[in-house]
């Protein structure tokens, strides 16, 4: 799948892992990239292994490390209404608007 992220901040925390570690720390760093390889080698999110991605409105909430979620729109660009939830299983692209910890809520 193809990634692309609605600030430089979320594309640095993902693509640095000095970055990712400093937000996350070791342990949980490691398989939150291990996650984003798994997004990025995937064609579809049927392709995706476990846990699967939660549709909440017009968001996935995609699960990327013990306590981290990614919170993603379609990275459709010319869609003019959010997809049903067929579609997202066919999605190749995702728009990362928000990375966020379960101690954030």
């Amino acid at each position: 799948m193809e990634l692309t992220f609605k600030t430089k901040q979320l594309r640095d925390i993902v693509e640095s892992a000095a970055r990712n570690r400093a937000a996350f720390g070791a342990s949980r760093s490691k398989r939150f990239l291990a996650r984003i390889a798994q997004l990025e080698a995937a064609e579809t999110l049927n392709d995706l292994p476990p846990p699967p991605p939660e549709l909440q409105e017009d968001e996935l909430i995609i699960s990327a490390a013990q306590g981290i979620w990614m919170h993603a729109i379609s990275g459709h660009s010319n869609e003019l209404n959010p997809p049903r939830l067929a579609e997202w299983q066919t999605m190749q692209r995702l728009h990362i608007t928000k990375i966020r910890r379960g101690e954030d809520e």
